[in-house]
C-alpha cells in the first residue's frame, strides 16, 4: 500500500523539478494525517512507502537519494547526490547532505553540511559544521563552525568538536580508550593519533604529525604540538600524561607540567 503520492505542485531548484507529496495514510508518531502535504521529492523512489519515514515542510530529496525506515527530513534540508537517510535519523534546519549515509539515530541540523561521509549512532552534526570524507559515530557532537575532514571518530562517548576547530586525518576508533574528547576554539588537528581519556584541546591550540597518549591531556591557550614541537603561551598539560613527539628543533617555553607529566622525543626525556 502506498503511503504517499506526488501532487501537481512543483518546485524548480538548480535545474531540477521537485514535486510536493501528500500523505495517503496516517502517520501518528509524526502527527501526519491522510491528505497532509509533505515536502518535496524529485521522484517517488526518493521516499520509501515502508516505515514511518517522511519528508516535511520545505525539505527536498534529490532523485537517486533515498529516505527509509523511520527517518525524517524536515525544515529546509536538502538530501542529494545519491545519499541515503535511514533508521531514526533526522535531517533538519537548512542542513545539506550530499553523497553520504545518515542512519541509526544520527542528527544533522541547522546549517551543517555533510559530504561523502557516514554519520551514525547518536552522532550530531549541527551549527555551521562541515564534515567531509569522514565516518562519525556514537555520541560525537560536531558544532558551531567546526570542520572535520578525512577522519574516523568511532566508539567515543560525550565527545565534542566545536568553535572554529579543524580536524583532519584523525582516526579514533573503539580500540582506543577515548571517552571525552573536546576540540574547541580555533584548534587545528592534523595527522594525529590520539588515545587515552578526557582529551581536551582548546582555544588556538595546533597539533600535527604527533602521537598523544595518556589518561588526561589538556591543551589551552596558544599551545602547539608540531613536528618541530613548540609548546608555549599558557599551554597547560596535565594529568598522568605521556606525549610522544616526532622531530627536532623543539621549543619548550612557559609550560605548566602537572602530575607525572612526561615528554619524550627520541632519547630526550623531560620528567617531573
Amino acid at each position: 500500500m502506498k503511503k504517499f503520492e506526488l501532487t501537481e505542485e512543483t518546485k524548480y531548484y538548480f535545474g531540477r523539478t521537485f514535486f510536493r507529496i501528500v500523505a495517503l495514510v496516517d502517520i501518528p508518531d509524526l502527527s501526519v494525517v491522510r491528505g497532509h502535504k509533505g515536502g518535496w521529492v524529485e521522484s517517488e523512489s526518493c521516499l520509501s512507502h515502508q516505515g514511518d519515514c517522511w519528508v516535511k515542510n520545505d525539505a527536498m530529496i534529490e532523485d537517486g537519494s533515498t529516505v527509509s525506515g523511520d527517518a525524517v527530513i524536515t525544515g529546509s534540508a536538502y538530501v542529494g547526490n545519491n545519499s541515503s537517510v535511514s533508521g531514526y535519523a533526522i535531517v533538519d534546519g537548512d542542513a545539506r547532505v550530499l553523497t553520504s549515509r545518515i542512519y541509526e539515530q544520527a542528527l544533522i541540523d541547522d546549517s551543517a553540511r555533510v559530504e561523502n561521509s557516514s554519520i551514525l549512532g547518536r552522532a550530531t552534526i549541527k551549527g555551521n559544521a562541515i564534515v567531509k570524507d569522514s565516518r562519525i559515530a556514537t555520541e560525537v557532537i560536531i558544532d558551531e563552525n567546526a570542520s572535520v575532514q578525512c577522519s574516523e571518530l568511532l566508539g567515543l562517548e560525550r565527545s565534542a568538536i566545536s568553535g572554529q576547530g579543524k580536524v583532519e586525518n584523525l582516526t579514533i576508533t573503539s580500540g582506543n580508550p577515548v571517552k571525552d574528547l573536546y576540540i574547541t576554539g580555533n584548534s587545528e588537528v592534523h595527522d594525529v593519533t590520539i588515545s587515552g581519556l578526557r582529551i581536551e584541546i582548546k582555544d588556538d591550540a595546533s597539533i600535527s604529525n604527533s602521537t598523544i597518549e595518556g589518561k588526561d591531556i589538556r591543551l589551552y591557550g596558544f599551545s602547539r604540538i608540531e613536528k618541530g614541537v613548540a609548546l608555549y603561551d599558557n599551554c597547560n598539560i596535565g594529568g598522568f600524561t605521556t606525549i610522544t613527539l616526532d622531530g627536532w628543533g623543539n621549543e619548550l617555553d612557559n609550560i605548566t607540567l602537572d602530575t607525572d607529566m612526561k615528554i619524550t622525543m627520541e632519547n630526550y626525556h623531560l620528567l617531573r
